[in-house]
């Protein structure tokens, strides 16, 4: 069953406004799934990225609050490596038919922004934040820049995805290797070698 369409097409004539970076990009099945794009941060390692974020719509909107998830690969605490789903528990708790989907996307920004370790859905991004928050800022570029489409990064990680390359791997597959092995190359090879 569809979600109802009063208040669920008012936000969406206020997302195809497409001001302050956040547009709609499609809208799927019956209006149960809409996609936007939301863009990186100021002042943030996201900064430069394009966001695509897959919003599930539930029969119950606006009394019920979305999920959300990102499509595009995120590197984040709060954010699931399996499925892109973005934990919004403060999002979720205070929900009220009040708020729309933009503000949701706005909220969704800040989260990029103001990463929570302790409420980890990536327990990877999690650790690497608390224990290297500089190697954790320099891996959301090189993410940023690969799969969002950002136009920052660090060299010498660069380097780093330019020698995996070498050995016929993508250099997304050579980012996510490379992250696991928090920027070891010759642990990385190794892990690539053993698949």
């Amino acid at each position: 069953m569809a979600p109802k369409p009063g208040a669920l097409m008012r936000d969406i004539a206020e997302l195809a406004k497409n001001d302050e970076g956040i547009a709609l990009v499609e809208i799927k099945q019956s209006m149960e799934r809409i996609l936007v794009s939301v863009p990186g941060p100021v002042s943030t390692p996201y900064e430069s990225g394009t966001f695509l974020v897959r919003i599930h719509i539930p029969e119950e909107f606006p009394l019920k609050c979305p999920s959300f998830y990102f499509e595009t690969n995120v590197f984040h605490p709060n954010v699931s490596p399996n499925d892109g789903k973005i934990c919004v528990d403060r999002l979720a708790e205070s929900w009220s038919p009040s708020i729309t989907l933009k503000g949701s996307c706005r909220i969704i920004s800040m989260l990029l922004s103001e990463p929570n370790p302790n409420s980890p859905l990536n327990t990877d991004a999690a650790r690497m934040m608390e224990d290297d928050e500089e190697m954790y800022n320099r891996t959301v570029l090189v993410w940023t820049k690969h799969f969002a489409n950002g136009i920052h990064s660090f060299p010498p990680y660069d380097d780093m995805i330019e020698r995996l390359c070498e050995l016929n791997v993508s250099p997304r597959r050579a980012v996510g290797l490379l992250t696991n092995s928090r920027w070891e190359v010759e642990e990385a090879a190794e892990v690539l070698m053993q698949d």
